[in-house]
This record gives C-alpha cells, sequence and structure tokens, in this order.
C-alpha cells in the first residue's frame, strides 16, 4: 500500500506543512496546477498559470528576492540556461 508521504509530492506536502502550518495542514489552499519554470518561448516562469502574473510583480517588487522558505527559482533557469548552452 502507497502511502502518501512515500512519494514526492506527499513529502513537499508534509514539508510545506511544517514549514508553515501546524505540521498537519496548511494556512493556505495550495494551487494544484502545474508549474513549468520555462515555458515555449523562453519566457521565465514564477508560478503556474493561474498565478505566475501576480507573483511575477510581487518578486519584481522585492527587489526580484524570494522570501524566506521560498525556493530560488533562479535555481531552475540557471540550470536551464546552462542545458541550453551544451546543446
Amino acid at each position: 500500500m502507497a502511502s502518501a508521504a512515500e512519494t514526492p509530492q506527499g513529502r513537499a506536502i508534509k514539508e510545506a506543512s511544517i514549514r508553515f502550518g501546524d505540521g498537519r495542514t496548511l494556512p493556505f489552499t495550495p494551487c494544484k496546477k502545474g508549474y513549468i519554470p520555462i515555458v515555449d518561448d523562453g519566457s521565465k516562469r514564477y508560478a503556474c498559470p493561474l498565478h505566475n502574473e501576480e507573483r511575477e510583480k510581487r518578486v519584481k517588487r522585492e527587489g526580484e528576492c524570494f522570501r524566506t522558505g521560498e525556493f530560488d527559482l533562479n535555481q531552475f533557469w540557471e540550470k536551464d540556461k546552462d542545458a541550453s548552452k551544451e546543446t
């Protein structure tokens, strides 16, 4: 029998609930839309299609910095830039 804690998504949800919630639930409803760091036209994405514009504005307004506890998306973007140089 598979447990949600055994899947990458399950582990991520558990980690987020510990970091941002009470260890059992999150204090917000998490988005279920897929996130792709760079789309076909080469532009960077800050969040899923529904939340990208709002988060991009917030990150830029805060000096291109991510908040404590947020994943630094530059890591995705740098990996993609490095991979495109190799091809």
